[in-house]
């Protein structure tokens, strides 16, 4: 069970950066979507809690490659604004919720913050919604772009080797189901931005949302850019 709720973080993709403005954000303010406020006191006792919790129950790693990230401030914005996006896009959209909620304990060593603590809480919630999204969108065929976009971005993690072209890349991909589901959540959530009124603290920017992918050490956490609906093919939101 562990092993297949770790594999659907594949999926977590990226907010378009774009459409976002920072120049309005009120004082003391992490972020705006459309109406919904998050505060830079919301964010302080979320990554407080967070370091607490760590220091009061220690969740050890599976390996010292599958370490896992520390938690930051810009990491819980991302994961507040894409959580955000997503239910708003499940709602309009009516998916179905899913029918087993991922839990908290099943995800909170490879996050490295015990399951009792809220920023492991907001990511089994980001999961339940990001996949909810890919289960009911019509898949999407990525362009040599946005396949580049994602392998670029496992570069930077140092997570593959660089310097491949694109046919190197597909081939290592094998399907890239995960590279496909990534950009179908992606695309979603620029889709949805573009209808509300997104503000960012400038100190958040730019924005991305917490992805990784399962490997045999374990889960690799990195940051996708944008990628925008131009680079898949026959997508339908």
């Amino acid at each position: 069970m562990r092993a297949r709720r770790l594999a659907s973080i594949v999926v977590v993709a990226c907010l378009g950066l774009g459409v976002l403005t920072g120049c309005q954000v009120d004082s003391g303010k992490a972020a705006i979507i459309g109406g919904t406020s998050y505060t830079e006191d919301q964010v302080t006792e979320i990554y407080e809690n967070a370091l607490l919790a760590s220091s009061d129950e220690p969740t050890p790693s599976a390996s010292p490659a599958a370490a896992a990230p520390a938690v930051s401030r810009q990491k819980i914005v991302d994961l507040l604004v894409s959580l955000e996006l997503g239910r708003r896009i499940v709602e309009e959209k009516k998916f179905p919720a899913p029918e087993q909620a991922t839990k908290p304990e099943e995800i909170a060593s490879a996050l490295g913050a015990p399951p009792q603590s809220e920023y492991v809480k907001l990511w089994a919630a980001w999961l339940d919604v990001q996949n909810t999204i890919v289960e009911h969108t019509p898949r999407a065929g990525l362009t040599d772009e946005g396949l580049m976009q994602v392998y670029q971005a496992l570069v930077r993690s140092n997570a593959i080797q660089g310097g491949m072209n694109v046919t190197q890349v597909r081939e290592a991909f094998g399907a890239a189901i995960f590279a496909e589901a990534a950009t179908i959540v992606s695309t979603s959530l620029g889709a949805e931005v573009e209808k509300v009124d997104a503000e960012i603290n400038p100190k958040y920017q730019p924005l991305g949302a917490p992805l990784a992918v399962n490997t045999q050490q374990g889960p690799v956490f990195y940051a996708l850019p944008y990628v925008s609906s131009d680079m898949v093919t026959d997508v339908s939101l």
